[in-house]
């Protein structure tokens, strides 16, 4: 449980030697911020959108989902917006996860011990870093807490039942996505000319991941240059949202 970053970071004067990477694998300046990632109005005339997304998956492999009426941000994200009439998670919601998620990351250690491991696998998880700890070179400034949404009767209860509120607010959370998501997905099946609901049908895994990123006393000296917000991804059969931030 001592690996946990959060556990032993909170005034670290300096960055332990295994977490820093040595200086020809640290992003340099090279590295440029795009501004220009697609913004998608699920509102839109469906053919628009149809197109909108296969150009947007076929030039940047992700997009945004918000009102146009709203300035883009920088925020990498299919879950970003105004209001739930777009992309269906409502501002509020995605508030009260972000709290609920700073509120479990900030528990005392005995709180997160019934869902602690140090073997990746299914199931609900907390851990620190990568998948394999021990045999990592460099770690990652992070601990990250992941489970299985998808049915929900079936995994919400080896969710964690600290806080008393995360199972029933994660649960509401979920089904949003969930919705958006096959949303999403048939319209790239549509665009793809695959008959309406295929990809949906392959889709029947959800899991989550919330990576936790505690105050670093010099970032320059870890893998990550910048830290996205949100950042959901999909893997094939499987839909993945993985909410990232900093404290």
């Amino acid at each position: 449980m001592a690996l946990l970053v959060s556990t032993w970071s909170n005034g670290a004067q300096s960055v332990p030697q295994d977490y820093v990477m040595p200086p020809e694998r640290r992003p340099g300046d090279f590295i440029t911020v795009c501004k220009d990632i697609p913004v998608i109005d699920l509102q839109n005339d469906r053919f628009e959108i149809v197109q909108q997304i296969l150009k947007a998956c076929q030039e940047f492999g992700l997009f945004q989902t918000i009102k146009l009426t709203q300035a883009p941000t920088f925020i990498i994200s299919s879950f970003t917006g105004d209001q739930s009439d777009n992309h269906g998670v409502s501002e509020e919601l995605m508030a009260d996860i972000r709290a609920l998620y700073d509120e479990f990351f900030n528990m005392p250690i005995e709180d997160k011990l019934s869902v602690y491991s140090e073997t990746f696998g299914r199931g609900c998880k907390l851990y620190t870093s990568g998948l394999n700890y021990a045999e990592e070179y460099v770690h990652y400034w992070k601990d990250t807490l992941k489970h299985d949404c998808h049915p929900l009767e079936e995994h919400s209860p080896s969710w964690p039942d600290i806080p008393a509120k995360y199972r029933e607010e994660v649960g509401r959370y979920v089904v949003e996505v969930r919705k958006m998501g096959l949303k999403v997905i048939d319209i790239i099946g549509e665009g793809l000319g695959l008959t309406e609901g295929y990809l949906a049908k392959v889709s029947q895994e959800q899991s989550m991941a919330v990576n936790h990123y505690p105050p670093c006393p010099d970032p320059t000296f870890l893998k990550s240059k910048k830290i996205t917000p949100i950042k959901p991804t999909c893997k094939a059969g499987e839909k993945e949202q993985t909410i990232t931030y900093r404290s």
